[in-house]
């Protein structure tokens, strides 16, 4: 069986907090190397510490330590200036009156939190667009609470800079809607708003999929006309803007104090382009068209379930052509193996299907035959999933949302599944949003978390690229053989190598990984005369073994 030597590069880049990162400009497909530096500097100002630990997000200093230089120095500023510093105080103070409204301690007492004193200062490259990058000074302040029920609370207030990275110039940036302008941001939000409202305070129940669909024509809750606009902090995030109500304003009563955001896609645009005209720079240069190609690559990415770096099981061998019978159910025995060749049942797996061959139902049991967790699957008409509800001790559901048969959003709903929450109470979901953005040969997805703190690096990003890429930190070499299926896969510097073998009916046989040169895991798979899927799967992971015995019924 001949190889052929074709190579698929593909880029997946992290981002997340460290002391080494990557931002990426989606609409330049330009990466920007950032880093966290821990930086301490003194005070001589009797109402500041006598010295600050805090920490910067830097640009690559050989490129841009000028630009690194004049964020510190404008960040400081804001402390060491009496004027700069009467109006972030101010700020703090009028969101200590929102904390002391909605905080009791433990008697149901009205809390008295008093005295804000600075306390830390981050600073964060809250992301890039058009080589335009926003900057983002985080000022926090300790309180006391003269009940000390509940000990010292934090208050932060934001203020934000742009800087033009082709040419080094910094200026302020506070894109603060007028009353006009609010009226008419509340016109574009207010669905989406009302929506988040309802979810999560959990006045219709997500996790009930048919009440999704009531979302969509609900009527505006009343509790939404205590949101100014005005104090929304608005600025472009990878492929859209971002909307970001701070912790403790007046807006933020709506979810207990909480901040929360809200953002439009690029394909949203051309509305808050014209309400917010400042923001028409960010997006000066548009997205390349992806070819049909690139396109199939995209999706076959989003869609498929088999991965290199694992090896495959379950749902990886259902093929519907190859099914000469509708199927029914597909049920998974795991066993455990001793050294002794004694096998222990520790679970089963039972996949039930539609009449399309789809699954509907995914049951989890224990060694016991109990069911402990469970998953439910619905379906647009063109076979792509709908929701994906996942149950347990919590509750998980996804709803995939397309454009023109291309997926562009998927919004998750994650809380505890026995969970009531009082009358009053919002926010006890975690509800985020995976988005996708394409751009020629690029593919990005980044996610985005609605109520609470955002991780400023809680997006990650898959690239591909047509093109054969020199640099071999990020390189992953994949090898077909003539019949177009993976016969050797290498990456990390070569340390990583999985070897594949088939078949003459080319079924997958066995699987091979070795750390350096030390066999790492061994996959070997064995079938029925005819079967697609395996009878049997058994795994060798260093000393551990495991078995999977395969049982199929068919309508």
């Amino acid at each position: 069986m001949g190889i052929s030597r074709n190579i698929l590069l593909v880029f997946l880049l992290w981002n997340y907090c460290s002391a080494a990162a990557q931002i990426r400009d989606v609409f330049q497909n330009e990466v920007y190397e950032i880093s966290t530096r821990v930086l301490t500097t003194n005070f001589t100002e009797t109402y500041l510490p006598n010295s600050l630990e805090y920490d910067q997000d830097q640009l690559d200093e050989e490129k841009y330590a000028s630009i690194n230089a004049a964020i510190q120095k404008m960040a400081l500023s804001h402390l060491k200036d009496g004027a700069k510093y009467h109006q972030l105080f101010g700020a703090i103070n009028q969101k200590l009156g929102v904390l002391n409204e909605l905080s009791t301690d433990d008697y149901e007492r009205q809390s008295n939190y008093v005295n804000p004193r600075f306390e830390d200062l981050e600073i964060h490259l809250a992301g890039v667009c058009n080589a335009q990058a926003i900057f983002v000074f985080e000022y926090a302040f300790k309180t006391s609470n003269d009940y000390n029920s509940r000990g010292d609370g934090t208050l932060k207030h934001r203020v934000f800079y742009q800087v033009n990275l082709k040419t080094g110039k910094l200026k302020s940036f506070d894109v603060a809607p007028n009353l006009q302008q609010g009226e008419q941001l509340r016109e574009i939000f207010e669905q989406q708003l009302n929506a988040l409202y309802l979810q999560a305070s959990k006045k219709l129940d997500v996790f009930e999929v048919e009440q999704l669909e009531l979302m969509k024509d609900a009527e505006i809750n009343s509790a939404l006309s205590q949101i100014d606009y005005r104090e929304a902090k608005v600025y472009p995030y990878a492929s859209g803007v971002l909307l970001e109500f701070e912790a403790y304003s007046e807006s933020s009563k709506l979810f207990n104090g909480k901040s929360f955001r809200l953002f439009t896609t690029y394909d949203q645009l051309a509305k808050i382009k014209t309400v917010l005209p400042q923001l028409k720079t960010f997006f000066s240069q548009v997205p390349k068209s992806v070819s049909a190609k690139n396109k199939a690559l995209f999706e076959a990415e989003k869609s498929r379930t088999f991965s290199l770096r694992r090896e495959p099981v379950s749902l990886d061998f259902l093929d519907k052509e190859k099914l000469s019978q509708d199927l029914y159910k597909l049920e998974i025995k795991n066993y455990q193996i001793f050294k002794n060749g004694e096998e222990k049942q520790i679970g089963t797996t039972i996949y039930r299907f539609n009449e399309n061959n789809d699954p509907f139902l995914i049951e989890f049991k224990d060694d016991h035959e109990e069911v402990v967790s469970q998953e439910k699957l619905t379906y647009f008409e063109n076979g792509k999933v709908k929701t994906h509800l996942k149950t347990s001790n919590r509750k998980e559901l996804e709803v995939s949302h397309y454009l023109k048969d291309q997926l562009q959003y998927v919004i998750s709903f994650k809380g505890d599944a026995n969970y009531q929450p009082n009358a009053t109470e919002t926010s006890f979901l975690d509800i985020s949003e995976l988005h996708y953005f394409y751009n020629e040969n690029f593919q990005y997805w980044f996610t985005l978390n609605f109520i609470g703190k955002r991780n400023y690096y809680d997006s990650y990003q898959l690239v591909y690229v047509d093109e054969l890429n020199e640099n071999p930190y990020e390189k992953e070499q994949v090898l077909f053989n003539d019949n177009g299926e993976v016969v050797e896969f290498h990456y990390d510097h070569n340390r990583h190598h999985y070897f594949y073998s088939y078949d003459e009916a080319n079924r997958i046989t066995r699987i091979l990984h070795y750390d350096g040169s030390q066999l790492k895991k061994e996959v070997n798979y064995a079938y029925e005369a005819n079967g697609i899927f395996p009878k049997t799967i058994k795994k060798m992971l260093g000393e551990t073994i495991t078995k999977q015995n395969y049982f199929l019924e068919y309508r």
